[in-house]
């Protein structure tokens, strides 16, 4: 049930449109035009997977992963905790992709 880095660490959204609209000049000469575009929305957490599963790699087996209170325990390198890396609680990447 619980993995070292949870699928549900990453959201993602797209959604799509298309037309297209023909109009007919004589019998032999039509014209149109055809209209894509998209939307995209990405949420993940502030450090990248490769990230993440590095720190994980270089945790200590007796280091605490969460402290008796229930805080996230001590940091691996530069204040990271893939604990707290691996969600949305230390910061988010929001990114929105629009293209037409």
């Amino acid at each position: 049930d619980d993995a070292i880095y949870k699928a549900s660490s990453t959201k993602y959204k797209q959604y799509n449109i298309r037309t297209k609209v023909e109009m007919p000049i004589t019998d032999w000469l039509k014209t149109g035009i055809d209209v894509a575009g998209f939307l995209v929305n990405r949420v993940y957490p502030y450090k990248s997977a490769d990230a993440i599963v590095g720190q994980s790699t270089r945790l200590v087996p007796t280091s605490w992963s969460f402290w008796p209170t229930g805080e996230p325990g001590p940091d691996i390198e530069y204040g990271d905790n893939p604990v707290e890396t691996s969600t949305f609680s230390a910061g988010k990447n929001d990114q929105k992709t629009y293209r037409l």
